[in-house]
C-alpha cells in the first residue's frame, strides 16, 4: 500500500469532472480532502456541502466513487458542476469498487495539498473544522495529525451524545489501541513517504493502522481539538457493526504494531483488552447476539475492572448487556434505549 504521487493509472476507468471558480492566488496552504463514497446516495450530497462551506479558503475536493450502485455517482458529478467558491476544486472520479482502503489510496495519489483530510460520504462537518486542525498542525510542529471531537447522530441526522473528550489532548499509539477515538482527521503530506497509505488487506481498522504507522513514526504526534465539530452518522450499512470483523482485524493491527516494534508493558495490555471488549460486547448487543455481548463484558470487566466501573458509558454498557438475561417483555424496552442512545 505504497503510493505513487504521481498521476494515478489502473484498469479502472477513471472519469474525473473537475469545476473550479478562478479567483486570485490564496497564500493559505492547500488543503485535499479525500472523501470515499460508497452507495451513499442518502449522505453524500449533504457531506459535499459542508466541506464546500468550509472557511478554509484553499480546499481541493477529491471525491471517490468506488463502484456505487446507487445514485451516488451521479450526486457527485452535480455537485461538482454547482461547486462555485473561489479557490476551491472538486475532482469526481469514478471507479469499479476497490474497499474503503484502496478508494482512498486512489485520492491520496491524486491529492496535491500540503495537508490531507480523510471525510466519509456519511457524516456531516461544521464550517471551521478544515480551519481549526490546519491551525493546530501550523502552531505544533511536532503533531502530524489533527482531529476534532464529534457528534453522534442517527441515520436521520438527530443528535444522539456527544463524544467524550480523551484525558490529554495529543495521544500516542497505546491511547488509540485502547480507545480509537480520531475522525475526520487531517494530516501532513509529507508524512506519507514514511508511514505510506491504507492498507487494502484489512476489512476493518484501516484507520487505526494507518494512525497507529504516524504515532510509530512520532510519538503523541495526534493532536486533538476539544471541542465537537462534525456529525458522524451511525446507520446499519457501516462495516462497524460486525463485532467479529472489527475483533478479527484489531488483532491483525496490533500484530502488525508489534512486529513494527511497538512494547506494551502489561497494564497496556490489560486496559486495550477491558475497552476493546467492552466495544465489541456494544457491537454484539446492538446485533442481537447477546450470548456473545454478556461474555465480551463479562471479559471486559474481569480485564480492567476499576476502568470499567469509573467510566460511566462502560457502566451503562455492561448493565445492557447484562440486562439481557432479563424476561423479553422487561428487556425490549431498555434494548430500544439503549441502541437508540449509546454510541459505539
Amino acid at each position: 500500500y505504497s503510493l505513487d504521487r504521481r498521476r494515478f493509472e489502473s484498469d479502472n476507468e477513471l472519469m474525473p469532472r473537475t469545476s473550479s471558480h478562478a479567483g486570485r492566488e490564496m497564500a493559505a496552504a492547500k488543503v485535499s480532502v479525500i472523501l470515499t463514497a460508497y452507495n451513499a446516495a442518502d449522505f453524500v450530497e449533504e457531506a459535499v456541502r459542508s466541506i464546500q462551506a468550509q472557511t478554509w479558503p484553499n480546499i481541493e475536493l477529491i471525491a471517490i466513487d468506488d463502484g456505487s450502485r446507487d445514485q451516488t455517482g451521479a450526486l457527485l458529478d452535480r455537485l461538482a458542476c454547482e461547486w462555485t467558491a473561489d479557490g476551491r476544486i472538486m475532482v469526481v472520479i469514478h471507479q469499479s469498487n476497490v474497499g474503503a482502503a484502496g478508494a482512498r489510496n486512489v485520492g491520496l495519489s491524486r491529492a496535491s495539498g500540503e495537508f490531507l483530510a480523510i471525510f466519509d460520504a456519511d457524516d456531516v462537518f461544521d464550517a471551521s473544522l478544515v480551519e481549526r486542525q490546519v491551525l493546530l498542525l501550523q502552531q505544533h510542529a511536532d503533531l502530524d495529525l489533527a482531529f476534532a471531537l464529534y457528534r453522534y447522530v442517527n441515520e436521520d441526522g438527530q443528535f444522539v451524545s456527544r463524544q467524550q473528550p480523551p484525558a490529554q489532548d495529543r495521544l500516542g499509539s497505546r491511547d488509540l489501541l485502547a480507545d480509537n477515538i480520531v475522525h475526520a482527521p487531517l494530516f501532513r503530506a509529507n508524512i506519507l513517504q514514511d508511514v505510506g497509505g491504507f492498507d487494502p488487506d484489512l476489512r476493518a481498522h484501516i484507520d487505526l493502522d494507518f494512525f497507529l504507522r504516524v504515532t510509530g513514526r512520532r510519538a503523541n504526534s495526534v493532536g486533538v481539538i476539544a471541542e465537537p465539530l462534525s456529525s458522524y452518522r451511525r446507520h446499519s450499512a457501516q462495516i462497524t457493526g460486525d463485532w467479529r470483523r472489527m475483533r478479527a482485524n484489531h488483532a491483525r493491527v496490533l500484530a502488525k504494531s508489534q512486529a513494527a516494534g511497538l512494547e506494551l508493558a502489561a497494564a497496556d495490555r490489560r486496559r486495550i483488552a477491558g475497552r476493546t471488549r467492552l466495544y465489541w460486547a456494544t457491537l454484539a448487543y446492538q446485533a442481537g447476539d447477546y450470548d456473545a455481548a454478556r461474555h465480551l463484558a463479562l471479559r471486559s470487566l474481569l480485564s480492567a475492572p476499576s476502568q470499567m466501573l469509573r467510566d460511566p458509558h462502560g457502566r451503562v454498557r455492561l448493565a445492557a448487556c447484562l440486562a439481557s438475561t432479563l424476561p423479553a417483555p422487561l428487556h425490549d424496552g431498555l434494548r430500544r434505549w439503549f441502541n437508540a442512545r449509546q454510541p459505539v
